[in-house]
């Protein structure tokens, strides 16, 4: 039997080293009156928690190490009701000479105060952090001037993770790397991130000079990823010049980091009025991805900061109401440039030199092949109709690609679709929205003849919520464990109440009764392997 194992992230790896620590690390319960203090006790292993209150001194960390094993963590107590306020001229965290770091679980309120970032790894070129996961905080109110900045790294970073963070209303969301390519971001993860209504980038990650020589930077191959998050932008103007939701730079153009890449798979981006949804050069793959709502376009791929586009995939992207769908000018003529298995429906589909199978229409035309192709978030709904057209898919020149069969939900490319889903009728997973993108349904063995798929509702659920599409015949138990792993609630098949008529099975209030709202992954086990998974959100 051969089990498929994806999302071999950093993020999952985070998650099995933290599960790791020392029994012996201490818990130091901080207040706006001694945080600081407590601050400069954090050793190896140890856990600064915030109570709730108005922290008003900042937080400077500089020399805040934890180890492989033995990560440090600087969290909220209370989920957000930890409030780091801005101050005039001062970062509200700054992050220096730090590894092994974890911030979770605060809100960032910048106060309207322009010209400071709410988190920022700053220094010189000699300053360096690596190993920092940024993990489920709130970022508000740095909206007084594009200049200020959500997330920022302006020294060499590596094997950042940044996941499951809302920026909302900030100058530029995400800024990674400096303005003059001289400070790098390299190897990082951007997952799972809500970013809303910026007044410029919702992200950028700069374009690299020459690899620095600081201890660990990483020499070989490597890509950064940038998967399943949410970026969306408003009507609002700036003065400094219309932006793009995203910009990827390109890489250095000499010695390490010349073959690095990004990969850009699972995102929902969103309105742009006036400037394209997503710019990019140097390697970079772009799939799985839904594209909505730009005057200007989906995709352009062109010569920024003397980089061109050289290697670039572009494939299983669904794309509508846009001015162009993809547009590739000028690249590297000894690089592959590969526009495939697309949905298409543009003023414009595609202006490239060359393009293989992909479908293609004008923006009247999406509805003969998604379900309802609306540019209204509450209706939109991408989904390929049923019947629609195949594509020919060799997915074998995209094997670099660490999910290139997973679609926009992450399910197993078992039916090859032109866009970003694969499947027809009715969509099984997240719908698109202005929130935190849910996961849909994973198959995790091909070999196994599943002939039904799984169903909760409703989700989010409150009192109860029920599984439809079920054969008990498969199914050994059902779980449910939390972000972190654990297991919460567990049926095995004989504690099952299947009702045949419906092919469902009822998880009822009585059991649900002493959990917490929050973010739960619920798994079907067979009597062989992993089943399926499925995010459920449960708001009592």
């Amino acid at each position: 039997m051969i089990i498929y194992l994806k999302y071999n992230s950093i993020f999952s790896i985070i998650l099995i080293l933290f599960n790791c620590l020392s029994l012996h690390a201490t818990t130091y319960s901080a207040n706006p009156s001694n945080y600081l203090s407590l601050r400069d006790n954090l050793v190896a292993g140890d856990t600064l928690l915030l109570t709730s209150g108005n922290y008003t001194n900042g937080l400077r960390l500089n020399g805040i190490n934890g180890t492989p094993e033995k990560w440090i963590v600087i969290k909220s107590e209370s989920l957000h009701e930890t409030v780091l306020l801005g101050r005039d001229g001062s970062n509200t965290m700054d992050i220096t000479n730090c590894s092994y770091l974890k911030i979770e679980g605060i809100k960032f309120d910048g106060q309207m105060i322009p010209y400071i970032d709410a988190i920022k790894a700053s220094g010189s070129a000699s300053n360096w952090a690596h190993h920092i996961w940024i993990h489920n905080n709130i970022i508000t109110r740095h909206d007084s001037d594009q200049q200020t900045v959500g997330i920022s790294t302006k020294i060499p970073c590596w094997d950042w993770t940044i996941s499951h963070n809302k920026i909302m209303s900030a100058g530029t969301g995400i800024y990674l790397g400096n303005s003059d390519g001289s400070m790098p971001f390299i190897h990082g993860t951007i997952e799972y991130n809500l970013i809303l209504n910026p007044v410029g980038y919702c992200m950028q990650i700069k374009h690299q000079n020459d690899r620095l020589d600081l201890p660990g930077i990483p020499k070989t191959k490597s890509s950064t990823m940038v998967r399943h998050n949410v970026f969306a932008k408003n009507e609002r103007p700036s003065s400094d010049g219309a932006r793009p939701n995203v910009l990827f730079g390109g890489q250095t153009l000499n010695g390490a980091g010349t073959d690095d890449r990004v990969e850009c798979y699972g995102n929902f981006f969103y309105n742009n009025p006036r400037e394209f949804l997503l710019q990019a050069t140097g390697n970079v793959s772009v799939h799985h991805n839904i594209f909505v709502n730009s005057s200007s376009g989906a995709m352009n791929f062109q010569r920024h900061n003397s980089r061109d586009p050289k290697e670039v995939f572009i494939y299983n992207n669904s794309i509508n109401n846009v001015g162009t769908g993809v547009s590739i000018t000028n690249p590297v003529k000894t690089e592959k440039q590969i526009i495939l298995a697309n949905a298409i429906f543009a003023n414009i589909p595609i202006n490239a030199q060359s393009a293989a199978d992909n479908l293609t229409g004008l923006i009247n035309d999406a509805d003969s092949y998604f379900n309802y192709p609306s540019s209204i978030i509450e209706e939109m709904d991408f989904y390929p109709r049923t019947g629609t057209p195949k594509a020919s898919v060799d997915y074998l020149f995209m094997e670099k690609d660490i999910d290139y069969d997973l679609d926009f939900n992450g399910n197993q490319m078992t039916i090859s679709k032109y866009g970003a889903y694969s499947g027809e009728g009715i969509n099984p997973g997240w719908k698109p929205a202005l929130d935190i993108k849910g996961s849909g349904v994973t198959s995790v063995d091909e070999k196994i003849d599943i002939k039904s798929d799984i169903f909760v509702c409703p989700n989010p659920a409150q009192d109860d919520f029920t599984i439809s599409g079920i054969n008990t015949d498969e199914i050994a138990s059902i779980a449910l464990s939390d972000v972190l792993g654990n297991e919460v609630l567990k049926f095995n098949q004989s504690e099952l109440k299947f009702n045949e008529a419906y092919n469902s099975i009822k998880i009822g209030k009585e059991n649900l009764s002493e959990l917490c709202n929050g973010i739960y992954i619920l798994r079907v086990n067979s009597k062989r392997i992993l089943f399926k998974n499925v995010i459920i959100q449960i708001l009592k």
